[in-house]
C-alpha cells in the first residue's frame, strides 16, 4: 500500500493480488456450479465440492475442483492448478476417472496445459481453462 497526501492507495502488486483471487473466485464458483448440475443430472452416489483453495509450496501452486461418484466404485474428478516462478503463469486442466477394483486405478481422460507470459494472459486462460474443463466433462452428463 502506498500513502499519498494522507490517501491509502494500493500498489499494482496488491491491485494484481485482488483480481487474481476474484478470477480464481469465479472460476471456483462456476466448477462448484456445473459440478452440482453433473451431479443432478448423472445421479450420482456423491459429490465431493471443495469451494476451497489448496495452496502447496514449492514451485507454488493453487489446487480447485470438484469430484462427482457416478457409482461407488468410481470416481470422476476435475480441478485447476495454477503454478507460477519468475517467467511465466501455468495453468493445468485435468480431468480423471478413478476406479476402486480392487486397487485404486487413475486413469487420466483429458489433460491441458495452458501458458501465459503476462498476469492479463494469467486470467484470460484461468477462465479460458475453467470452460475447457467443464466441456470437457459434459460428455459425462
Amino acid at each position: 500500500m502506498i500513502e499519498s497526501d494522507g490517501v491509502v492507495k494500493m500498489d499494482l502488486a496488491s491491485q494484481q493480488g485482488v483480481q487474481l483471487l476474484g478470477t480464481i473466485s469465479e472460476c471456483v464458483d462456476r466448477l462448484h456450479r456445473y459440478g452440482y448440475e453433473l451431479y443432478l443430472d448423472t445421479h450420482a452416489v456423491s459429490w465431493t465440492n471443495r469451494r476451497t483453495i489448496i495452496v502447496s509450496g514449492e514451485p507454488f501452486r493453487l489446487i480447485f475442483g470438484n469430484a462427482i461418484q457416478p457409482t461407488s466404485t468410481q470416481a470422476l474428478i476435475f480441478g485447476l492448478q495454477l503454478g507460477w516462478n519468475d517467467e511465466e503463469w501455468q495453468i493445468e486442466a485435468s480431468v480423471e476417472n478413478e476406479v476402486y477394483e480392487p486397487e485404486l486405478v487413475t486413469e487420466t481422460i483429458w489433460e491441458q496445459t495452458y501458458t501465459a507470459q503476462d498476469f492479463a494472459g494469467c486470467l484470460k486462460l484461468l477462465l479460458q481453462a475453467t470452460a475447457d474443463l467443464i466441456q470437457q466433462t459434459s460428455i459425462y452428463r
